[in-house]
């Protein structure tokens, strides 16, 4: 084997150990950019050796089949609907958007599957599965030392007992869930006693964490594998080495889990109790199946284009803000946008629509054809098979059951290629002989696939810097150094042509802190002035920016543009005209928004249009409720109006709501006085969360440009809304 063949086969097995564990605290996202960033990488790397050294050796072995057809298709569909989507750059490349589901990931798990299917021959295979079954112990052996609160990595992020270097607790539990089948099906199958002490350790490992994690479908998962590896073992016990015993115990592994199953679905009481002296996992909220399958149905009904391409990869956020139930904002959650769907499937189906979904079925039709048609075959590598097929199986029934991580892509991906790896009779060989067309092409092909990977390189450098600086800025803020958090932010938006939305939307932001951070200073007006009109200039310039050029598909954006031009009322022109128009525009995005709607009346009691802010505050109530500060507001009109009662009914429903809260009770006292809410003095407005909108954490960044020449001007006379 030469070195270059090494080193491309070195990298995947790197992938396979390490895509499961790695981590990184250099920038906010921890785990699935870190991920990425990783797992492209040294992908590239891989399949720079293939290439060189199928050029060196002039001799190309390809493995492709109607499967790999399939896998071909399913990047091609993924890449239409990014270009189509509601965000295009989120899509291609993932932050701010889900990443597990943009261009960029499929494409690196697409490559990372011709690699396997075409570096690995089937006798080199078992060898791939015990590297991920290596990797999966330590994963589910760290995730049990943090249920249990021994927090080995000396982060701050990493002490927490939902931390994991997977993802979620219950993400890791399908994770563990699926890799567990593969485990059993080899501890029976494995001839070498010292191997199967190990592989059953680290099944018991596994399995300890399933019982520590308690997740209801990963249970049904491990059920549904062990099924599959009792079926086969026994309908075809002369094939398998002690096939009597494999029916036995996957029999006891799937009544096992059925046990599980049983007491989460009809004993929860005795299941909390049991457990209570457990260490507790932390819960996980997310939304049910019916809510993800009215956003989606609605998605799909919104526009032709949606119904085939859907909304685009990662954008179930913007599907989620569009078509988000009422019966939410009765909820504790009602500020919460909900990222991902139900289950995978759902969210598929509303980003890449119904071609997308097509595709990846006629993907999972070909590998379970395929992965039946070997089990029914005379072959030694049996045993092999049923784990990775069993494995596969299950991993595609979680499709239907949660959402997915990187991790537990890369798991499909990665059981695809085994399956079909173990397939290799499938494989031809291309020459590059002296004076044939191959051997004038092979080099310019060559050449075209090292230009293509070193600038995929550069670009995820770029996107993996901007994410650097984006976290030292944010660290920045928390130290209240604006200047330095400009100037990170400018550096993140450079390095991403200024392209990515959450930047943009943040930096506006801490424009507007440090102006308050600047009035606060009290020293002379005049140098104050002069200091902080740029820096309100900027902040209107990037935010209008960032929704005229960048992202105008997304509510928070436009509700950030509506905070910076409210703040800035009465000081710039037709400020409070542009606030308007810009929540307007939010609430087009995000209908059931109650918070919209408070924001968007703070901004008519600014103008004195008192009709207009009672009109949008009722909204606000009927929306939501229990919504404390829709009602504090709308009860201070009702009180500026004389109604007397109608204040006395909107505060007492604030004070059940804040029964702590002393100010209330004062305000109630004054009003069933006959005196004015806030007494003698002035009432202050209630402590507001600041954009953006429904829940989402505020981040910070800037744009790349000089301020404007004038910019206590926000828009010229012709873009008057």
């Amino acid at each position: 084997m030469s070195i270059l063949k090494a080193v491309s086969r070195g990298s995947i097995y790197l992938l396979v150990f390490l895509t499961p564990l790695f981590f990184s605290p250099l920038t906010q996202n921890v785990l699935d950019f870190q991920k990425q960033t990783f797992f492209l990488v040294i992908a590239l790397f891989g399949l720079m050796g293939w290439a060189s050294d199928a050029l060196i050796s002039k001799r190309l072995t390809f493995n492709f089949n109607l499967a790999s057809l399939a896998v071909v298709a399913v990047l091609l569909i993924t890449l239409v609907s990014s270009l189509f989507s509601l965000y295009s750059y989120g899509s291609l490349w993932g932050l701010p958007l889900d990443i597990s589901a943009s261009f960029l990931t499929v494409t690196g798990f697409v490559l990372f599957y011709f690699l396997v299917i075409n570096l690995f021959g089937r006798e080199e295979l078992g060898k791939l599965i015990n590297t991920l079954v290596f990797s999966s112990f330590i994963a589910a052996l760290y995730g049990i030392l943090q249920l249990f609160g021994l927090f080995i990595v000396p982060l701050d992020f990493a002490k927490l007992s939902s931390f994991n270097t997977v993802g979620s607790v219950n993400g890791l539990s399908l994770f563990v869930s699926a890799v567990l089948v593969a485990v059993f099906a080899m501890i029976l199958a494995e001839k070498n006693k010292f191997r199967m002490v190990l592989l059953a350790f680290a099944g018991a490992t596994l399995f300890l964490y399933l019982v520590l994690a308690n997740f209801l479908a990963a249970w049904v998962m491990l059920a549904f594998g062990s099924l599959v590896i009792f079926i086969q073992s026994f309908v075809d016990r002369e094939s398998f080495f002690r096939g009597t015993v494999v029916a036995a115990f996957s029999f006891v592994l799937l009544f096992l889990s059925l046990i599980f199953v049983a007491l989460d679905v009809f004993a929860i009481d005795f299941i909390r109790d049991l457990y209570s002296n457990f260490p507790q996992a932390p819960v996980e909220i997310s939304l049910t199946n019916k809510a993800s399958w009215d956003i989606t149905g609605a998605t799909l009904k919104s526009s032709a284009k949606n119904l085939f391409l859907g909304s685009g990869p990662g954008t179930y956020v913007y599907d989620y803000a569009k078509f988000k139930p009422g019966m939410i904002n009765q909820t504790n959650f009602w500020n919460i946008r909900f990222g991902t769907a139900a289950n995978e499937i759902l969210g598929r189906l509303a980003t890449v629509g119904i071609l997308g979904i097509f595709f990846l079925v006629a993907l999972i039709g070909f590998i379970s054809f395929k992965g039946f048609k070997m089990l029914n075959e005379d072959r030694e590598d049996k045993e092999l098979i049923i784990a990775c097929y069993a494995s596969w199986l299950a991993i595609v029934l979680a499709f239907f059951l949660y959402p997915f991580s990187f991790t537990l892509t890369f798991l499909f991906w990665l059981l695809t290629a085994l399956i079909i790896g173990f397939n290799d009779d499938k494989k031809r060989e291309i020459e590059f002989s002296l004076g044939s067309k191959a051997a004038y092409a092979a080099p310019l092909l060559l050449v075209v696939v090292l230009a293509c990977q070193l600038g995929i390189i550069v670009w995820v450098g770029k996107r993996y810097f901007a994410e650097v600086k984006y976290l030292n800025a944010m660290q920045a803020v928390q130290r209240q150094d604006f200047s330095g958090a400009v100037n990170n932010l400018n550096l993140a938006i450079s390095s991403t042509e200024s392209a990515q939305d959450n930047y943009l939307r943040d930096l506006a932001q801490v424009y507007l802190v440090w102006v308050r951070q600047e009035i606060a200073k009290e020293s002379d007006q005049k140098k104050t002035l002069e200091l902080i009109a740029p820096l309100m200039g900027r902040a209107v310039e990037v935010a209008k920016i960032n929704t005229d050029s960048v992202n105008g598909n997304d509510a928070n954006n436009w509700a950030v543009r509506g905070y910076v031009y409210r703040e800035l009322i009465g000081a710039v022109k037709d400020a409070d005209s542009w606030a308007v128009t810009s929540y307007k525009r939010a609430i087009d995005l995000e209908p059931a928004s109650s918070y919209l709607y408070v924001e968007l009346a703070q901004v008519y009691i600014l103008k004195e249009d008192q009709e207009a802010a009672k009109e949008a505050l009722l909204k606000a109530v009927e929306l939501n409720p229990g919504y404390s500060n829709a009602r504090y507001y709308l009860g201070l009109i009702y009180d500026k109006e004389g109604k007397k009662q109608e204040a006395i009914d909107q505060f007492t429903v604030v004070a059940q709501l804040n029964p702590e809260n002393k100010e209330i009770l004062t305000i109630l006292e004054n009003l069933k006085a006959g005196r004015p809410a806030a007494g003698e003095a002035t009432m202050p407005a209630p402590d507001l969360n600041n954009p953006p909108a429904s829940g989402e954490v505020n981040s910070g960044p800037e744009i790349n440009s000089v301020p404007s020449e004038n910019p206590a001007v926000i828009a010229p006379e012709s873009e008057k809304p």
